[in-house]
């Protein structure tokens, strides 16, 4: 009787230690796996078809698929200031699953809309497949897939 007490204990715990280990998204609606359609400086826009953003609760990687001379992938963070503002910053050089420690150079990060190592975007739309963010340098245009 002593060990079915047991083993049933266990088992509950077990039961309730596994049901707690999944992680909510930060911000739903602008987490996720996003290809930038668009960029917009100085009034010009160019358009893009190979550069991704994947977005994960507090990480950020930028990245050109398939790779490119002179494009490499990059992983950063990503806060949320307040409700319609986000913030990238503190970019390194992606190596395997993480990054190599190497930070990223300003003109490393200009192709993807990015020209600081610090920048905070202003959330101008958010949903569906559509997502646009602006800095004081660059509007990008992205859409989920």
């Amino acid at each position: 009787m002593e060990k079915i007490t047991q083993y049933l204990l266990t088992l509950s715990i077990l039961i309730l230690l596994c049901s707690g280990c999944q992680k909510e998204p930060i911000a739903p609606e602008i987490e996720g796996h996003w290809r930038l359609t668009s960029i917009t400086t100085d009034g010009a826009t160019q358009s893009c078809s190979d550069l991704f953003y994947s977005i994960s609760l507090q990480v950020v990687e930028v990245s050109c698929k398939p790779a490119k001379p002179g494009y490499g992938t990059y992983i950063g963070l990503i806060e949320y200031p307040t409700g319609n503002t986000l913030r990238m910053k503190d970019f390194r050089e992606r190596s395997g699953t993480a990054d190599n420690g190497i930070p990223a150079s300003i003109e490393a990060l200009l192709p993807y809309g990015i020209h600081a190592t610090d920048t905070e975007f202003i959330i101008a739309k958010k949903g569906g497949n559509s997502l646009i963010l602006q800095s004081d340098y660059a509007t990008l245009h992205l859409e989920k897939f």
